[in-house]
């Protein structure tokens, strides 16, 4: 589903490889500056490699900017401000990604299912839609920027330290939901955590970035 081959950015990212298979959930942890940010960067199109190749679901992606990646790879960032617009509704909000990643023009059937997602996270924000982003809390804010990144199709959702702003219940919370609408859709998920108990609930592997190289980190029995 996703294969980089021989991936090299300056001195960050050296001669890396990654395959991730349909359907996996891949952790991916590291201290800062390893290069995990980097990698995302180059996932979705933000950053150009120095050599090496990208193939998404098939389609060789090394040279495509990153706005025209979006039909297949979706992001969630660790600041949710940068998101979601906060003068524009829960709606508001949902309907623009939906059209930017590109999603037909909204139906009832659509909004239908957006407030189906929204209900996922047991906020009560599917009752809400007419509710201005700039009034919701930091996990009312996350959960509806995953909404807005699976609003319309796509193969590959990467997600950069999602629940590093939220307190422990929240983080749970919105990771149990993410869980739910990737199982549901039977989408690849690549994730940046610190958090450590995700390896064992969230993950099916964890990989560790270090001087920008990618190690497998061995499952306990």
């Amino acid at each position: 589903m996703l294969k980089l081959s021989n991936i090299c950015v300056r001195d960050t990212l050296k001669c890396l490889d990654l395959t991730v298979t349909a359907g996996e959930r891949v952790l991916v942890v590291g201290g800062n500056g390893a290069g995990k940010s980097t990698l995302f960067g180059v996932i979705s199109g933000r950053i150009k490699p120095d050599q090496g190749n990208i193939v998404v679901d098939g389609q060789d992606m090394t040279m495509v900017p990153e706005c025209k990646r979006t039909n297949l790879i979706s992001s969630v960032l660790q600041d949710m401000k940068s998101g979601t617009i906060e003068e524009m509704t829960i709606l508001e909000n949902i309907k623009l990604a939906y059209i930017r990643t590109g999603g037909r023009r909204v139906s009832k059937e659509d909004i239908d299912t957006f407030k189906t997602k929204l209900s996922i996270f047991g906020m009560g924000l599917e009752n809400r839609p007419y509710e201005y982003v700039r009034n919701l809390s930091g996990g009312e804010r996350q959960a509806l920027s995953i909404v807005m990144a699976t609003s319309a199709d796509y193969k590959l959702l990467l997600l950069d330290e999602v629940t590093s702003a939220l307190s422990q219940k929240v983080s749970d919370l919105v990771m149990r939901s993410i869980g739910d609408i990737i199982a549901m859709e039977r989408k690849t998920c690549l994730m940046i955590t610190h958090e450590e108990r995700y390896m064992h609930t969230f993950g099916d592997r964890t990989l560790e970035m270090n001087n920008g190289v990618l190690c497998e980190i061995p499952r306990s029995s």
